[in-house]
Order: C-alpha cells, then sequence, then structure tokens
C-alpha cells in the first residue's frame, strides 16, 4: 500500500465527516423576506393585504417554556369600515406565526 494514498484517504475521511456533522448540527434559518411571504400567505385569507414590513435582524423571544428566534413584522391592510395593521412574531426556523396583535391606525 501506498502511504500517499492512506494519508490522502485518511484527509478526505476527516474532511467528509467534519462537512457532514457541520451540516447536520447547524439549524437552518429562514431569511426575513421568506418569513414575510409565509406570514402574508397566511394573513391574506383574512385581509386584503395593502402594504408588509419585516424587521430583518432576529430577536430573542419566550413563549410558555420554549425560547426563539424570531422575526418582528407587520401588515397592513385597507378594510371598507377602518384602516387596520397586524404586528406579528414569527418563528425564524419555521416561519410559523408565533403571536399577532392587531394595532388601529
Amino acid at each position: 500500500m501506498n502511504w500517499k494514498s492512506f494519508i490522502a484517504g485518511i484527509t478526505v475521511g476527516i474532511a467528509a465527516a467534519y462537512i457532514t456533522t457541520d451540516a447536520v448540527t447547524k439549524s437552518h434559518y429562514l431569511s426575513g423576506e421568506e418569513v414575510l411571504n409565509l406570514a402574508k400567505q397566511h394573513f391574506k385569507e383574512q385581509m386584503q393585504i395593502t402594504g408588509s414590513w419585516i424587521n430583518m435582524q432576529k430577536e430573542s423571544y419566550n413563549k410558555g417554556n420554549q425560547a426563539y428566534l424570531v422575526y418582528k413584522g407587520g401588515i397592513n391592510s385597507k378594510n371598507p369600515k377602518e384602516h387596520a395593521a397586524i404586528e406579528f412574531i414569527a418563528d425564524s426556523q419555521t416561519g410559523n406565526i408565533l403571536d399577532y396583535y392587531p394595532i388601529k391606525i
């Protein structure tokens, strides 16, 4: 057996193990734009959306006994009787809406 081939095989094996472990242990986070699009899909069933925004920096948020990294954003809607807005808090890993509350403008 050639020692160079043996060393090269070990090096490739260690590199592959490192890359695989790194990819498995890192959590995937959605971008702010992806979360905003999911929120708009969620709220468009309830209202006509006229505008939206999201804070692109993730923040810590606790709900119950669970800690999350979240995005905070908002949806504007023009209702014939009133102009309303909803602020929401969404999980940065799944895009699920954790909390939301209406705000009258």
